[in-house]
């Protein structure tokens, strides 16, 4: 299988909703595209972007079918360990006949068919059926694990206005069975948590109005700690939000994750708690305030002693004499 090189399409126009559900391995392969005129090859991308080749070959798969980037063969053929583990695959690597007979031989024709129902059509075209015949050239799953996910993807895609696709769905497949999830159960459960969390984050993004937007990373991760490692629902996120408000006038993310990590390490866990430690940092407050303030002793000022650096003996003598016996003219 010959070596890509991949460089960013000029003029290309993406769709709103890929930019918008690009994850951020993904926006950063094509931002490091763009630094690149002659393009670079995958292996070069995954290092510099700092993710596996797997997602490497995931981001690039979607911005090759958004148009946004092109590749082309860079000279002979050059085999690495890794591919010769895990050949890539690609649609358009993939002949009509080769599709045909993998088809046949795994019995794909069924779940093809399921497919193309999910994304509202009667058949799939020749890259649609590509994609998904490649799916089991590269990773280890079975059919019910393929039509498991596209079924969810299908569902979340429509309920968010997006788009589902077999390339989606392919680059999916790649990032889950990296992680591991390669098998039915696994899959389930990794849906079952991803509700879950989604579940979490819409109700938190109610709390503080963010709307018509991709979380920031520094959010997703504040809303994962909230609600993962410290165990915070809803009605606390909101009592936290609302103490955050009263105090500076505004939403403020780092004051909030203190807050939360604070209320955290003091054994806040339910309303009450909440409103016990808001009484006693208030009555501690108060207490502060109360206690007489104490006095700064007043310095006494010292007796300046005299400088005689400067004095005349002779002048002095002379006025002393003056002053006691006069001018006796009559001597």
């Amino acid at each position: 299988m010959p070596e890509y090189t991949y460089k960013l399409s000029t003029g290309a126009t993406i769709p709103h909703d890929v930019w918008e559900g690009a994850s951020h391995d993904e926006l950063r392969v094509l931002t490091y595209l763009m630094t690149l005129p002659e393009g670079a090859a995958v292996a070069e991308i995954a290092a510099a972007c700092g993710i596996s080749l797997a997602r490497t070959k995931s981001a690039l798969a979607l911005w090759r079918e958004a148009g946004a980037a092109t590749r082309f063969s860079a000279g002979e053929p050059r085999v690495s360990l890794e591919f010769e583990e895990r050949p890539e695959v690609e649609a358009d690597d993939i002949r009509a006949t080769e599709a045909a007979d993998i088809i046949r031989d795994r019995g794909l024709a069924e779940l093809i068919a399921d497919v193309a129902s999910l994304l509202g059509k009667p058949v799939l075209n020749s890259f649609e059926t590509k994609n998904v015949v490649a799916i089991y050239e590269l990773y280890p799953v079975s059919h019910e694990y393929v039509l498991t996910l596209a079924t969810y993807m299908s569902e979340s895609a429509r309920a968010r206005g997006k788009v589902f696709s077999t390339a989606r769905l392919k680059n999916k497949i790649a990032q889950l069975t990296e992680r591991g999830i390669d098998t039915t159960e696994a899959l389930e459960t990794y849906i079952q948590t991803t509700d879950k969390k989604s579940s979490t984050h819409f109700e938190i993004r109610n709390i503080i109005g963010i709307w018509g937007r991709n979380l920031a990373p520094v959010e997703e991760e504040c809303f994962e700690r909230w609600s993962g490692e410290l165990g915070y629902g809803s009605e606390i996120i909101r009592e936290a939000y609302s103490a955050v408000v009263s105090a500076t006038g505004k939403f403020n993310l780092a004051y909030m994750d203190k807050l939360l990590s604070a209320w955290s390490a003091a054994g806040v866990i339910t309303i009450a708690d909440v409103e016990a430690y808001k009484e006693k940092h208030r009555m501690e407050a108060e207490a502060r305030t109360a206690e007489p303030k104490a006095r700064t002793p007043r310095k006494t000022k010292t007796a300046e002693k005299p400088t005689y650096s400067s004095f005349d003996t002779e002048d002095a003598l002379a006025r002393a004499l003056a002053r006691s016996y006069g001018d006796d003219e009559s001597n």
